[in-house]
């Protein structure tokens, strides 16, 4: 099943910050981060641990 994971670039890193099943929800809780300023990026992957660390490994080029 397909899951989206808000990640947010902290320390010149992505790190996860928030997830769920619903890419609109995810969607939503991005807008609160970039109102702050905070670079943002949502990548979907499936919904085990090792397939969301694989997609967040990707975005930092690990």
């Amino acid at each position: 099943m397909k899951y989206y994971t808000l990640c947010v670039k902290r320390d010149g890193r992505w790190e996860p910050d928030f997830g769920d099943y619903d890419k609109d929800c995810v969607r939503d809780e991005s807008s609160l981060l970039v109102d702050r300023g905070e670079g943002v990026k949502v990548v979907s992957s499936e919904d085990d641990q090792e397939s969301i660390n694989q997609a967040i490994d990707k975005l930092n080029n690990r």
